[in-house]
């Protein structure tokens, strides 16, 4: 007999070691340099929407960004429901 259970579990494999990776790059000291820096906000002020190909269907993404780069409101409109973030 088949379970979910498996499908779950090597997920959460999978996101813990993306997080342990993450922590172990941001805790090498030669990660910080001159040469990585936050890229500027400039360009993505105001609006930006997004449609992309999934298995499951096409995902749709509309989001508002205010002068320092921040999401102020999302929509994500997924195969599967409708996700509003005000």
């Amino acid at each position: 007999m088949q379970s979910s259970f498996h499908y779950h579990h090597a997920r959460l494999i999978e996101i813990l070691y993306g997080i342990e990776k993450i922590e172990q790059i941001l805790s090498d000291r030669s990660f910080w340099t001159n040469h990585v820096r936050p890229a500027p906000a400039g360009e993505s002020i105001g609006r930006a929407q997004a449609q992309a190909e999934a298995p499951r269907g096409t995902l749709m993404h509309h989001y508002k960004v205010d002068e320092n780069g921040l999401i102020t409101w999302a929509n994500l409109v997924i195969a599967t429901g409708r996700t509003t973030t005000p």
